[in-house]
């Protein structure tokens, strides 16, 4: 599944199925496969369920027991050091605030390569404010491969199915990392909208079957409604997909 073109998939987080072991296991491995071109497997997580994956983490399942690992709550916090670290956690709150503040900035950046690739200068008035210098300890272009080439080994994103809209502020703030592979941990998509399955997809590095919601609905015949509200082949089809992308 993470070696697929997609470059990730889904995990079911329901009983009896362990979605956060299988994926720490998996992201390890993944890890050791990419080094020394990454850096941290990054865990994106409810406040609720820290204590469960630093469980996880320290737990005796753990093939590496020298496992080091941080729950990043610091803006400040130096990304030298973060690269000392295998894994990182953050809530999802701490994501978005963080996206949040350096949001300013990335425009302003944008802005910047712009003028220089087309040779124009813009005046200032219109560029975007706000043009003073973050802490962006998971956004940072230092990451990037011409740079330190340090990009994120693993996204793990647990309960993605709570990430709402493609135009949501934690949606952004995901689409804006850059991470080798993702591991999404879901308790759907099952009954829900089609959209909710399309807007997940859109985390995979390579992306997914469908181009985009327009695709999937042309394809399963959805047109954005429950899969319940169609018939009952379009059902068995939807269903059999997800069963393909899921573990």
């Amino acid at each position: 599944m993470a070696l697929s073109p997609f470059k990730g998939g889904f995990l079911r987080n329901e009983w009896g199925h362990n979605g956060a072991l299988t994926a720490i296991l998996t992201a390890l491995e993944l890890q050791v496969r990419i080094r020394p071109r990454c850096s941290f497997i990054l865990i994106v997580c409810p406040e609720v369920s820290l204590t469960e994956w630093v469980a996880k983490i320290k737990g005796r399942s753990m093939p590496v027991k020298t496992c080091k690992y941080l729950i990043l709550r610091q803006a400040e916090y130096p990304i030298t050091k973060l690269l000392e670290y295998d894994i990182v956690i953050c809530t999802a709150d701490f994501m978005t605030k963080r996206y949040a503040d350096c949001l300013p900035y990335l425009h302003r950046q944008a802005a910047d390569r712009a003028m220089v690739a087309s040779g124009k200068d813009v005046p200032d008035t219109v560029l975007p404010r706000n043009y003073r210098r973050v802490y962006m300890p998971l956004h940072s272009r230092l990451y990037d491969p011409g740079q330190l080439d340090k990009n994120i080994a693993v996204l793990i994103l647990d309960d993605s199915h709570r990430i709402g809209k493609t135009n949501s502020d934690l949606y952004q703030a995901i689409r804006q990392l850059r991470y080798h592979h993702a591991l999404l941990i879901t308790a759907g998509p099952k009954d829900g909208k089609s959209l909710d399955l399309t807007r997940q997809m859109g985390l995979l590095p390579g992306g997914g079957p469908f181009l985009g919601e327009g695709h999937m609905d042309l394809v399963l015949g959805t047109e954005g409604k429950s899969i319940n509200e169609r018939n009952r082949a379009r059902k068995k089809l939807y269903e059999r997909l997800v069963s393909a992308l899921t573990v």
